[in-house]
């Protein structure tokens, strides 16, 4: 218990941090081919592989 509270605590300690280094949230934006930002639903396909396809 003590070592998933010490995560916990480390956490909320780091994520300010983080925030002001400016790393990515894992967030972004879609535009599409011109620039232009892309509203609506959007279906995307993402693929893992394990070689070079």
């Amino acid at each position: 218990m003590k070592k998933i509270l010490m995560v916990l605590v480390l956490a909320v300690l780091l994520l300010p941090i983080l925030d002001l280094l400016g790393l990515p949230a894992g967030q972004g934006k879609l535009n599409d081919k011109n620039g232009v930002p892309v509203s609506g639903s959007v279906t995307m396909t993402f693929a893992i592989y394990d070689a070079a396809k």
